[in-house]
C-alpha cells in the first residue's frame, strides 16, 4: 500500500513537473528579437524581459545557411520571421531557398508560411524587413532584387507591390496610420521611400544614413540615423590633399582623425518629412532597429554586439534594458499595456479547479493611471481558450455591480466570473492570463498565479497531494507580493 502511494505521489508530481515545460508566455511590452545565442550559430528567436533584461531562447534557427533578419507579431500572437542566405560569393551553387517562418511563442514550433526559392546567378537571397498590415498581410522587403512583396499569411501566395531601381536595397519596413510603407534603402544614396501599397508607386521621403525605422503613437516615423563618417585627411607631404584611413599613407605622419558623429534618433513627419533629431547617442556607436513601446520608451539595437538600450524620448536618459555581447538582427515589442488583475480575489492560494463546476472570480485592479470605464468590456477572455464572462458587463446594471474596491486601496476594481471548464487552463498550470482591449483598439493583458487542484473525481489519492499544493501556492504568492 505505501508503495503505491508513493507512485501515485510521484506521477502525480512528474505530471504537475511536465505541464510546466513550455516556452515563454508573451505580455506586453516584453521584446522578441532574432540573432545569436552565442559567438556564432545557431541564431535564435528570444524572449527579452524589459525589466529583468533577461533573454530565453523561444526557437532556435538550426539551418548555418541562413540567419534571420526581421521580426513582427502578428494579430494571434505568433511571431514572423524572415531570413535571408548567409554569405557568400555571388552566383553561388547550389542556390539556397530562404522562408518566411511563423513561430508559436508558446511552444517553439516553426511552420513555413511562404519559400523565396533563390536564382542561380543571382544576388543571394536576402529578406530585409517585414511588417503587417491592418488585413493582416504580410509586408516584405527583397534586398538583392530590390522589391517589395505582399504575402498571405494563410497561403503564402505572393504579389509584388513595388519594383525599385536595381541596388536600391529596400530593407526594413514600417507601415504608418495611413497605410502607406515607409521603406529604408542601403542604396549609393541612403533614403526613406514612402511607397503607396496599393499603386507601388515610390518617392523618397527623406534622404539619410538610416538603420530602422518604425511608427509612433502619434503615428510619426521614428528612424535611426548614422552620419557618414569622415576619413582620415594627409596633410603635408607628398600626399597633401589626399584622403587615406591609414597613418602610415601619411609620408610625414600627421593623418589627423576628425571627430566622427553622434548617431541619432529622428522623428520624420510621414507628410512632409521634415526631421527633428530627438536623441544622439555619444560615443559612435552605429544604431540600427528600433521598436517602441505603449509607453513612448524606444529599444534600440546595433549593428555590432553590444546590448539593447532603452531611450526615453522625452527626457533622453539612456540606460541598458538588456546587457549582452551578442549580435541581434531584429527586434519587436509586444503591443498593448500590461493590467493588474487577481484571479480569485481575497485568496492567497488561488485554488483552481480546471473541471470545476462553480465560477471562477478575476478582478481587474483599478488605479490612479487606469480607468475601468476605458476597458472594451465585450472583448475580455480569460484562459488560454479564452472563456467569456458568465455575465454580460457590457449591460450598465451588471457593470455598476461589478465594481468593487477588493483590495481596499480606495480605487474600485472590476470584477467578472468565467466557469473552469471554458478557460482551458490545465492541471499542472501555475498562471493564467486575462486579455482584453480598450476602447481605442489597445490589447491588456493581466496574469496572477494560480494553484491547479483536481476535481473530485481524480480520486481519494488526490488528498495526498493537495494540501502541500496548497501551501506550495500560498507561500509563493506571499513572496511574490513581499
Amino acid at each position: 500500500m505505501r508503495s503505491f502511494f508513493v507512485a501515485t505521489l510521484a506521477a502525480v508530481l512528474a505530471l504537475l513537473v511536465a505541464s510546466n515545460v513550455r516556452a515563454v508566455t508573451l505580455h506586453p511590452g516584453d521584446l522578441v528579437v532574432t540573432g545569436q545565442v552565442g559567438p556564432g550559430p545557431p541564431f535564435a528567436v528570444l524572449h527579452v524581459d524589459p525589466v529583468t533584461g533577461v533573454r530565453t531562447v523561444i526557437s532556435t534557427l538550426e539551418d548555418p545557411d541562413k540567419f534571420p533578419t526581421g521580426i513582427a507579431i502578428d494579430a494571434n500572437g505568433d511571431l514572423i520571421v524572415i531570413e535571408a542566405a548567409a554569405f557568400s560569393p555571388r552566383g553561388q551553387t547550389p542556390p539556397i531557398d530562404i522562408d518566411i517562418l511563423r513561430i508559436d511563442p508558446a511552444t517553439g514550433a516553426q511552420s513555413v508560411v511562404a519559400t523565396f526559392p533563390a536564382e542561380t546567378g543571382a544576388v543571394p537571397n536576402t529578406l530585409g524587413g517585414v511588417a503587417i498590415d491592418a488585413s493582416g498581410d504580410l509586408i516584405v522587403s527583397d534586398v538583392g532584387r530590390s522589391t517589395i512583396y505582399r504575402v498571405d499569411p494563410d497561403t503564402g501566395a505572393t504579389a509584388i507591390i513595388a519594383s525599385l531601381p536595381p541596388l536600391t536595397r529596400p530593407y526594413e519596413i514600417a507601415i504608418g496610420a495611413n497605410g502607406d510603407l515607409f521603406v529604408v534603402t542601403y542604396s549609393a544614396i541612403s533614403s526613406l521611400l514612402r511607397v503607396d501599397p496599393v499603386t507601388g508607386t515610390y518617392a523618397p521621403l527623406v534622404e539619410g544614413q538610416f538603420g530602422g525605422v518604425t511608427v509612433d503613437a502619434n503615428g510619426d516615423l521614428l528612424v535611426t540615423n548614422s552620419p557618414p563618417r569622415p576619413r582620415r585627411i594627409c596633410v603635408g607631404g607628398s600626399n597633401a590633399g589626399n584622403t587615406c584611413r591609414y597613418r602610415f599613407n601619411c609620408p610625414d605622419g600627421r593623418c589627423p582623425v576628425p571627430v566622427q558623429p553622434d548617431d541619432q534618433i529622428l522623428r520624420v513627419d510621414p507628410v512632409t518629412g521634415s526631421t527633428q533629431i530627438l536623441v544622439s547617442s555619444a560615443g559612435n556607436v552605429a544604431l540600427s532597429g528600433l521598436a517602441v513601446d505603449a509607453y513612448g520608451d524606444v529599444f534600440v539595437l546595433h549593428e555590432s554586439r553590444a546590448p539593447i538600450l532603452r531611450i526615453d524620448l522625452v527626457t533622453g536618459a539612456q540606460e541598458i534594458a538588456s546587457p549582452g555581447d551578442t549580435q541581434l538582427t531584429g527586434i519587436a515589442v509586444v503591443p498593448g499595456l500590461e493590467i493588474e488583475v487577481d484571479i480569485k480575489p481575497g485568496s492567497n492560494a488561488n485554488l483552481f479547479v480546471p473541471r470545476g463546476r462553480g465560477l471562477a472570480a478575476v478582478a481587474i485592479l483599478g488605479s490612479d493611471i487606469f480607468d475601468l470605464k476605458d476597458v472594451d468590456r465585450a472583448t475580455l477572455a480569460f484562459g488560454p481558450d479564452g472563456a467569456q464572462p458568465v455575465f454580460d458587463l457590457t449591460n450598465p446594471w451588471v457593470f455598476f455591480f461589478s465594481r468593487r474596491d477588493v483590495n481596499r486601496d480606495g480605487t474600485k476594481d472590476l470584477i467578472s466570473f468565467y466557469r473552469p471548464r471554458e478557460t482551458g487552463i490545465a492541471f499542472g498550470d501555475t498562471q493564467a492570463c486575462l486579455s482584453a482591449e480598450t476602447r481605442d483598439g489597445t490589447p491588456l493583458m493581466g496574469c496572477d498565479s494560480i494553484t491547479t487542484v483536481p476535481h473530485c473525481g481524480h480520486g481519494f489519492e488526490a488528498a495526498l497531494v493537495l494540501p502541500p499544493l496548497v501551501w506550495i501556492g500560498a507561500r509563493k504568492r506571499r513572496r511574490r507580493l513581499e
